[in-house]
């Protein structure tokens, strides 16, 4: 089935969605979704009786505490700055290669990385654009940058130092638990079947350091037969370090 669109030329956001207009129209979904540009760009189920739309905030909320105290004790800000001091080395330059919901973006950010973000998908692009609007609106200047919805494969110019690469994990089998936002994900997207091509494309691009997010009891993957120069803990998570 198709994902509902609600929205019009009138819509404060319409810029937005005119945007990536055309690929939201031939998103295909396993479930009723709606994705609504009247106010706040947000997403929801279409069933009646279900509610909790998703909707990106980075100014309010408890995202907005863990992003501005979880600073450098965030593993993935451990994993991606590795030994670079920002104060002798100077800026660091990290590619989010893909963006999703923006979390990871916005910590590297916070964190004084120079982050460029990629996201493919075009609905999960413009819930993230309209965040990082509305947040530059009310003053946050340490935000990524987000290019065009697309890929970095159709990146040129300057090479990254890091590129940090986190792919959709398929889905559990006790999934009535799982948050709200990953219920959106994966009615939406499913897991990414492109990983190892990816992968590979990111190793080829990084001038450092290629940082892979993982389930902790998922096996690391090996492109080439070549494991991760390290590994570190994230709860629930690990981040694999490939050191170019």
């Amino acid at each position: 089935m198709r994902l509902t669109v609600r929205a019009g030329k009138d819509a404060p956001t319409y810029a937005v969605y005119a945007a990536v207009a055309e690929r939201l129209e031939g998103v295909e979904v396993s479930v009723p979704l709606t994705l609504s540009f009247e106010g706040r760009v947000s997403l929801g189920f279409s069933q009646k009786g279900e509610a909790g739309a998703l909707c990106l905030d980075f100014m309010k909320g408890p995202l907005a505490h863990r992003l501005r105290h979880g600073g450098a004790t965030e593993t993935v800000v451990k994993a991606v700055r590795g030994r670079h001091d920002l104060r002798k080395d100077g800026p660091l330059y990290v590619f989010d290669a893909t963006a999703g919901l923006g979390r990871e973006s916005m910590l590297l950010s916070l964190a004084g990385f120079s982050v460029t973000s990629f996201e493919r998908h075009p609905v999960v692009w413009s819930l993230l654009r309209d965040a990082l609007n509305r947040a530059a609106a009310e003053g946050e200047t340490r935000l990524p940058e987000l290019r065009p919805c697309g890929t970095f494969l159709e990146q040129g110019g300057e090479r990254p130092q890091v590129i940090y690469y986190d792919p959709m994990f398929p889905e559990r089998e006790k999934s009535a638990q799982v948050k709200k936002d990953m219920q959106y994900f994966h009615a939406l997207i499913g897991p990414d079947e492109d990983v190892a091509e990816y992968l590979e494309a990111a190793l080829n691009l990084a001038r450092t350091k290629v940082v892979v997010k993982r389930p902790v009891s998922a096996p690391p993957l090996t492109p080439a037969g070549t494991g991760p120069s390290y590994s570190l803990s994230g709860g629930a998570c690990r981040f694999d370090c490939y050191v170019l």
